[in-house]
């Protein structure tokens, strides 16, 4: 159960990431 939290953490922080990438690639 743990190692699932944290992988579902990891995928979470990795959506937000790309989130605010995808916003910075449109400022450009």
């Amino acid at each position: 159960p743990e190692i699932n939290f944290v992988i579902d953490n990891s995928i979470e922080k990795g959506i937000e990431i790309s989130k605010i990438i995808s916003e910075m690639k449109k400022e450009k």
